[in-house]
């Protein structure tokens, strides 16, 4: 089991370095590949609201691709759909994206 301060840190640790990349090489959309992930919080929701910010301010776009329906969950209820499309594949995201 993961322990929610372990992913905390993650998150935390994470953050300023996304925020420097999309800073410095003015990316204006971004792709999150949930492939892998077993796990979501709150801190989570917060790390995509943060570059959601981070990109909406350039006319850019967050999209979510290969959600899991044990996260898909967490998604609806956070209400991040609302401002994050979910995509099956990075193709189709990338279709959206031009």
């Amino acid at each position: 089991m993961i322990q929610k301060k372990y992913i905390k840190k993650r998150c935390r640790k994470a953050t300023p370095k996304l925020k420097r990349k999309i800073q410095h090489h003015h990316i204006k959309h971004i792709i999150f590949d949930f492939r892998d992930t077993k796990f979501m919080d709150s801190s989570g929701i917060g790390l995509l609201m943060g570059r959601y910010r981070n990109v909406i301010i350039t006319g850019g776009k967050v999209v979510l691709i290969k959600v899991k329906p044990e996260i898909d969950k967490v998604m609806h209820l956070s209400g991040i759909y609302k401002l994050m499309k979910n995509y099956t594949d990075e193709k189709d995201a990338l279709t959206h994206l031009q």
